[in-house]
């Protein structure tokens, strides 16, 4: 799975770019409205908080990512065997159909 194929080019097209700026945005914007002070606020404060402890901005920034790409990975492994291993097998078990025919079924 993670030695999938990967093209630089991707990233400039804008269904990358417009979920990935757009959410953070609006959940931003809905957060604002709804406790409307901003005393709290990480720029405001100049500190942030990973779970209960108190970091630097800097840190939170950099362990954010660091500990999305762990989970995400790990969420993409599992769905590729529920789906490769359960889904596909069943299909093969159960049908005539080859399951040869299906992308990504190496």
């Amino acid at each position: 799975m993670l030695t999938g194929e990967f093209r630089l080019e991707n990233l400039s097209r804008p269904i990358v770019w417009i979920p990935t700026l757009a959410g953070p945005a609006l959940l931003s914007g809905y957060r604002l409205l709804v406790e409307g002070d901003t005393s709290s606020a990480v720029w405001s404060t100049g500190s942030g908080y990973v779970g209960e402890t108190r970091v630097a901005p800097a840190a939170g920034v950099l362990y954010v990512p660091g500990r999305s790409v762990v989970a995400m990975s790990l969420v993409g492994m599992g769905e590729e065997a529920l789906f490769r291993g359960v889904i596909y097998e069943e299909i093969k078990t159960r049908t005539d159909v080859s399951v040869d025919r299906y992308p990504g079924r190496g």
